[in-house]
């Protein structure tokens, strides 16, 4: 912030709070997920009304990378269920302290966001014990789930799958065209002008 540094590095989170107005230059090393995110992302550029130039280094077999956080973010019902009847094995209604330690530890990405959304849906509600943090399970005798909605969360699961692959579109058009007319198409900004007159160059990797 205080321009001693030429050049970042951070992750995509890290870089949406980088509010300087003279940002030249954004690299992306990964795709990301949508194009709202990587027009958020590349708008850190060139916020002064200066030129700036965004690099976005795409191939294609990197997609798995988006698809399995997706994928990981919507859980099966199978998976739920799973991890519901895990914490309810426990055979108290709260899991705390070393317990809940030995869960969360072994939990991967589709662990966490399981007990986010189960605690959404009312099945249960994270804690903070004086034996340290866990979570309350409200209604453990339901171990099907059966209040919970799974069809909503499968329409959530396909949402974001159709917004990555719209991304992909993006990236994977190797011809010469005006990436700015596909965002403001996007965003519903069309303005008639089909080319920018920007450098439109792109290069398969």
């Amino acid at each position: 912030m205080m321009r001693e540094a030429g050049i970042i590095v951070a992750t995509n989170a890290f870089g949406m709070g980088i509010d300087r107005s003279d940002v030249r230059f954004v690299v992306h090393a990964d795709i990301p997920q949508s194009l709202e995110a990587y027009y958020q992302e590349i708008g850190r550029a060139g916020r002064d009304g200066g030129d700036a130039r965004c690099l976005l280094l795409f191939n294609y077999a990197d997609k798995w990378i988006p698809e399995s956080f997706i994928e990981s973010s919507h859980p099966s019902p199978e998976f739920l269920r799973e991890t519901f009847g895990r914490l309810a094995g426990v055979a108290k209604p709260e899991v705390k302290g070393e317990d809940w330690k030995w869960f969360s530890a072994k939990g991967d990405q589709r662990f966490h966001a399981a007990v986010s959304l189960l605690q959404r849906a009312g099945y249960l509600e994270r804690i903070q014990a004086a034996d340290g943090r866990g979570v309350r399970l409200l209604r453990p005798e339901d171990l099907q789930l059966s209040a919970f909605n799974f069809a909503e969360l499968e329409r959530r699961r396909q949402f974001e799958f159709r917004k990555f692959a719209v991304m992909l579109q993006y990236a994977s058009r190797f011809k010469r065209h005006c990436y700015r007319s596909f965002l403001l198409r996007y965003f519903g900004e069309w303005n008639r002008v089909r080319d920018c007159g920007g450098d439109r160059k792109s290069t398969r990797l």
